[in-house]
């Protein structure tokens, strides 16, 4: 073996071994690169069997929980209980001094990276188990 510059020369196996490892690794990056750009796959989206984005418009406050999700399609994940501190100044808030719950729907984002942008579709329901607003928190 030569030794160049303090560096033994690889021979043979050895050096089929780098290029073998280093050719997986620049598989496995251009491979991440193409999911976090492109997201083929559609990972980290989740959305109700029947929901799309004019669907979700049609939604109408006062209307029952259970026609929005007979529109939509079950909610990805149980309601949850949304607790308001004081009511609204200036008008009656339906929430309180009761609670009301969170519906959660999800859209799929225009963004081609997801990680910078999606839209979640919330939709909250009051007491008496009718909408009382729907949300889009965008981010």
């Amino acid at each position: 073996m030569v030794e160049i510059l303090g560096v033994k020369e690889m021979t043979g196996s050895r050096l089929k071994l780098v290029w073998c490892l280093s050719s997986i690794a620049a598989g496995a990056i251009a491979a991440a690169y193409i999911q976090v750009i492109f997201n083929p796959f559609g990972l980290g989206t989740a959305e109700s069997p029947k929901f799309s984005w004019p669907l979700f418009d049609q939604v109408q406050n006062g209307q029952p929980i259970e026609e929005v999700i007979e529109l939509l399609g079950e909610p990805i994940r149980e309601p949850e209980v949304l607790h308001v501190v004081s009511p609204l100044e200036g008008g009656e808030d339906p929430c309180f001094p009761s609670a009301c719950k969170t519906y959660r729907f999800f859209g799929r984002s225009d963004s081609f990276w997801p990680v910078l942008g999606y839209q979640e579709a919330i939709v909250v329901v009051g007491p008496d188990d009718r909408v009382v607003s729907t949300l889009v928190r965008e981010e």
